[in-house]
C-alpha cells in the first residue's frame, strides 16, 4: 500500500507471502513485543522525507530496530523523525523498494518475486528496488574473496571498491554484494559492471579489506595497505597499471587517495566520494584532528593524485571547506555540492551518505561514469602510442 511521506507510517491493510509491516512504533513499545526462538531478525526505519536505514541478521528484535534507527538517524536529513516502520523474522528473500513519496517492502521465496512485491506495495510509478537482502541463513558480512579472475588482461579493466569504516576499534560492515544501503555498492559503479569501455571490459571488484579494526596501526593505514596487495595481485596477473581504478567512500575514498598518492605509477585514478577518516568534526578530539592534518598534508603534497572527489555541503565528517588543500593537490577534479545543489537533487539523505541516495545516481552519476571512461581512453592512447 503507498505510503505518502508527509503522513504518519501506518501497516498496510493487505498481506503478501511472508511480509508483515508495523506501524510507527516508539523503541520501547518493540521492545515490549518481546522476542521468538527464530534464526534472525530484519528492520527497517524511514524518516518522513524517506531517509532510512535498515538492519538484517540481528538475533532479536530489538536489536534490529535499534540498528535500523541508527542507520537512519545518520543517513537521514531529519533524523529526528526516524521511526521503525519494519521489523521481522521471515526465513526468506527481501526486497525494500522507495519512490519520491512512497516505500514498499516485499519477501517472498525468490529475489524476483520479492522485487515483485516491494514494487507493488510502493505502488507508485517512480519507485525503484534500492536494496535486497536473505534472512534465511543468518549470513556473515561479505567476506574477504580472492581477486577477480582475469583470462585477458591485455583487454581487462578493474575498478576496485572500497566501502567506509567504522571507529577504530569497532569491526567494519561490509555488504559489497548488496546495492545502494549501508557499507554496500552504489548503483552509480554497479550498473558499470561488465561494461565495454574504449576496447577494455571494465570489472568491478567489491573488496572487503581483510583488516576490520585497528591495532598498533592505524585502520586507514591497515586498510591501504591491503588495497596495496590487491592493486599488485592484479598487476601481477598481467593488467597494466593504467586499467586498473579505484572507487570509495568515506574512509574507503581516503585510504583509496592515500595509495593513490604514495604510488602513483600503480593505478590510473580515484573517484573518492566524500572522503574521510577521523571521525565526525563535533566530536573529533585534538590527536585526531592532528592524525587528519598530517594525513591531508600528504595528499595535497602529492606530484600525480588524480581524482575525481565529491565533497557535500552538511557532511558532519568533512565538508568541502575543510578539504581545500586536497581540492588544489596536482590532478584531483574536486566536486563541491552546495546545499542549494542538494535540495534541488531532492536528495532525503545527509550529506557524507548521499552517496546512497537515488538522487546522486540521478544528478551526477553521469560525472562518475564519464570520468571512468575519460581516464581509460587515456590510458588506451597511451598504450598505443
Amino acid at each position: 500500500m503507498p505510503r505518502e511521506a508527509d503522513a504518519p507510517l501506518t501497516a498496510p491493510h493487505g498481506l503478501r507471502k511472508r511480509w508483515a509491516a508495523i506501524g510507527l512504533l516508539s523503541l520501547t513499545t518493540m521492545m515490549a513485543f518481546g522476542t521468538v526462538d527464530c534464526h534472525a531478525y530484519s528492520a527497517v526505519a524511514f524518516s518522513r522525507s524517506l531517509g532510512y536505514g535498515y538492519c538484517y541478521d540481528r538475533d532479536t528484535k530489538p536489536e534490529a530496530a535499534t540498528c535500523a534507527l541508527n542507520y537512519c538517524r545518520q543517513n537521514a536529513s531529519d533524523p529526528d523523525t526516524c521511526g521503525v516502520a519494519y521489523s521481522g523474522s521471515a526465513r526468506s528473500n527481501y526486497a525494500l523498494a522507495i519512490g519520491k513519496h512512497h516505500w514498499g517492502i516485499g519477501s517472498d521465496d525468490t529475489s524476483p518475486d520479492a522485487d515483485r512485491a516491494a514494487l507493488g506495495f510502493c505502488a507508485a510509478s517512480d519507485c525503484t528496488v534500492r536494496v535486497r537482502w536473505s534472512e534465511s541463513k543468518g549470513e556473515p558480512d561479505f567476506p574477504t574473496h580472492a581477486p577477480l579472475v582475469v583470462t585477458d588482461p591485455a583487454h581487462t579493466a578493474v575498478l576496485i571498491e572500497m566501502s567506509g569504516s567504522l571507529a577504530e576499534h569497532v569491526p567494519d560492515e561490509c555488504h559489497l554484494d548488496r546495492i545502494d544501503g549501508p557499507w554496500s555498492t552504489p548503483s552509480t559503479i554497479a550498473i558499470v559492471d561488465g561494461e565495454a569501455i574504449n576496447g577494455l571490459k571494465l570489472l568491478l571488484d567489491r573488496f572487503c579489506t581483510p583488516h576490520k579494526v585497528g591495532g598498533k596501526e592505524l585502520k586507514i593505514d591497515l586498510r591501504a595497505a591491503d588495497l596495496l596487495v590487491r592493486i599488485n595481485a592484479y598487476i601481477a596477473a598481467g593488467i597494466p597499471p593504467q586499467q586498473i581504478l579505484l572507487f570509495g567512500h568515506s574512509a574507503g575514498a581516503w585510504a583509496s587517495l592515500m595509495v593513490k598518492s604514495q604510488h602513483p605509477a600503480l593505478v590510473n585514478a580515484v573517484i573518492a566520494i566524500a572522503p574521510a577518516f577521523a571521525g565526525k568534526i563535533a566530536t573529533r578530539n585534538p590527536w585526531w584532528w592532528e592524525v587528519r592534518a598530517k594525513y591531508l598534508a600528504r595528499l595535497a603534497a602529492s606530484t600525480d593524485l588524480s581524482a575525481l572527489v565529491f565533497s557535500f555541503a552538511g557532511d558532519a565528517f568533512e565538508p568541502p571547506d575543510g578539504l581545500g588543500d586536497l581540492a588544489r593537490a596536482h590532478g584531483v577534479t574536486f566536486v563541491p555540492v552546495t546545499s542549494g545543489e542538494i535540495s534541488s537533487a531532492g536528495c532525503h539523505m545527509a550529506g557524507h551518505y548521499i552517496l546512497r541516495d537515488p538522487c546522486f545516481e540521478r544528478t551526477w552519476g553521469n560525472t562518475v561514469r564519464n570520468y571512468i571512461v575519460d581516464r581509460l581512453r587515456k590510458a588506451s592512447r597511451s598504450s598505443a602510442q
